[in-house]
């Protein structure tokens, strides 16, 4: 798993309820809500095991010569 920016950004945003409510249950309750957060978007996102590759490539390249191959990914369960 990879911290995201939008991890961060609700982070960043819990500043401003606990400046406005400096208690400790403030502070305790943004960060099981951050969690919790964090934990839901874990279990939603794709498994890299199911992603599906796809590569293309032309049938044949002369040496020196330009082309373009495709790479495709594809969440077969979203």
């Amino acid at each position: 798993m990879v911290p995201t920016t939008r991890a961060a950004l609700l982070t960043a945003a819990g500043v401003l309820p606990v400046l406005l409510w400096p208690r400790p249950l403030t502070l305790w309750l943004w960060v099981a809500l951050v969690v919790l957060a964090c934990v839901v978007d874990t279990v939603l996102a794709a498994s890299p095991k199911r992603v599906e590759v796809v590569r293309t490539v032309p049938a044949s390249v002369r040496l020196g010569e330009p082309t373009v191959s495709t790479l495709t990914l594809t969440n077969p369960w979203g």
